[in-house]
């Protein structure tokens, strides 16, 4: 009764709490209709600012079953990547075809992908990659890890044998590309051109010279892998450091398709 005469007699009082109930109500009710009703997206692991330099796998949740025929228009990446996915209900997984680099950052932009009642997201996901460590990944991709280092061990047997370092050359690995499970064996040479003119300008004798002497020690290079116990020249494949006498080595520029 006291408050009832409280309010009769303080009328903005009672405005305020009506006011600040039906915010209250209307913030719930967005709330439900915004989880029942407005395609989004639920999760995104690994998150946006922490993406472990260790990774491949791109998931993200969303509140709606996404529409079957979700392509690749619906994906794009800045800077470009190769990658594969997969749809699964409301789950839209990503498998990039490199691991990533520390420091590195990238953009996904989710292009008018579509729910399967016809609802559409368009969004930018911008990805920091970092070092994170095992014991903080999520479980999934402890696991994924873990298969994949026993697989790929036991796939490619030169992984324990690598890399090589002499004065004269490099010799490291890198993951198969997408669509080619041939392992890349990278060989680079640790010298540069030397210049004989003033000009500091190399001469066609200073040419020559570099030709020859990476010649000489790429064929010595590649001759050291086909060495290796548990080389198969079916499993790998060769890219160069040096963009000369790629067709004469049967081999590509490594970081292009050249």
């Amino acid at each position: 009764m006291r408050i009832k005469q409280y309010l009769s007699t303080h009328p903005r009082t009672l405005i305020t709490l009506l006011g600040g109930f039906f915010v209250i109500f209307g913030l719930i009710a967005w709330s439900i209709y915004y989880q029942t009703a407005v395609f989004h997206i639920q999760s995104i692991t690994p998150e946006t600012s922490d993406f472990p330099a260790t990774t491949r796998l791109i998931t993200i949740t969303f509140n709606k079953k996404l529409d079957p025929k979700t392509d690749t228009s619906n994906m794009v990446f800045d800077p470009s990547h190769t990658y594969t996915f997969s749809v699964q209900e409301n789950v839209l997984r990503i498998q990039l075809d490199r691991p990533l680099t520390e420091g590195e950052t990238f953009q996904l932009s989710l292009m008018e992908l579509a729910s399967a009642d016809g609802d559409t997201i368009s969004k930018p996901l911008n990805f920091t990659v970092k070092y994170v460590e095992f014991s903080k990944l999520d479980k999934e991709e402890q696991t994924r890890q873990i298969n994949a280092s026993d697989s790929f061990e036991s796939s490619y047997k030169l992984v324990d044998e690598l890399p090589i370092e002499t004065l004269q050359y490099s010799i490291a690995n890198r993951f198969p590309d997408a669509g080619d499970p041939r392992m890349p064996i990278i060989i680079s040479m640790n010298f540069n051109i030397r210049t004989s003119s003033d000009s500091g300008a190399p001469t066609q004798a200073d040419l020559a010279e570099y030709t020859a002497l990476v010649r000489q020690y790429r064929t010595e290079a590649i001759n050291k892998v086909k060495s290796l116990k548990g080389y198969d020249p079916t499993q790998y494949r060769f890219e160069f450091g040096e963009n000369i006498l790629l067709s004469e080595f049967d081999g590509t520029l490594t970081g292009t398709d050249q």
